[in-house]
């Protein structure tokens, strides 16, 4: 199996979260389940976003900035672990697996190559990270956050169709499910403060809680 997994831009405020999540990572790494990183825009996107409402540049700026913001974030969490290799190509990945490391993309020179996106906020880096898990032939998109799910009703939906994901939701961008849809890329969302059901969802070691997977046609059970 093949994962691509976003790391929360809002880890970088929980250090001790965010080596957990890594090092569940780095452990769950084998012949058969291999994990391709992709960097959040954290705080680096919030001043992106901001400037641009301050200073008036247009959306293809911001969007190519926003994406290299990803890549600043990422320079932090490979500073978190020496296993960790920093790579710019989807080549490159298979190269870092065939080494027995952890790549984490630098997304940067991927999109521009592959400049298919909008250029506006709708595109984060959950979007991103679906449309690097189609590139790079992934089985599962993952995305980390600070909740469960997406919630209908007041309660964690454990698995949705992506054509019934509420327009009304804030966990994920709206255009993911564009590009779920579009792609046919299963997609996961996860607490990152629960890094272990991370074991459950790669290893299918029983019935996973706490999280929601998006199907892209048809009702996947993790």
């Amino acid at each position: 199996m093949k994962a691509v997994v976003k790391v929360s831009g809002n880890l970088i405020w929980h250090i001790n979260i965010l080596d957990t999540l890594l090092n569940t990572i780095l452990k769950l790494q084998n012949s058969n389940i291999r994990v391709a990183l992709v960097p959040g825009g954290s705080i680096f996107a919030d001043i992106v976003r901001d400037l641009q409402k301050r200073v008036g540049f247009d959306d293809s700026a911001a969007h190519w900035m926003a994406i290299k913001s990803m890549e600043v974030y990422g320079a932090f969490i490979a500073s978190r672990n020496s296993c960790i290799e920093s790579v710019d190509s989807i080549e490159g990945v298979y190269t870092i697996w065939s080494i027995g490391r952890l790549p984490l993309i630098m997304p940067f020179n991927i999109i521009k190559q592959n400049n298919v996106l909008p250029y506006t906020w709708s595109v984060t880096s959950d979007a991103i990270t679906v449309f690097i898990a189609y590139l790079l032939k992934a089985d599962i998109a993952i995305l980390t956050k600070l909740v469960d799910g997406i919630t209908i009703n007041g309660v964690i939906v454990p698995t949705i169709k992506v054509d019934e994901v509420p327009s009304n939701q804030d966990v994920i961008d709206s255009y993911t499910p564009v590009l779920i849809k579009k792609y046919g890329i299963p997609t996961l969302i996860i607490n990152a403060h629960n890094a272990e059901v991370l074991n459950c969802l790669l290893e299918k070691a029983g019935r996973c809680t706490s999280h929601t997977a998006i199907a892209p046609h048809t009702l996947i059970t993790p």
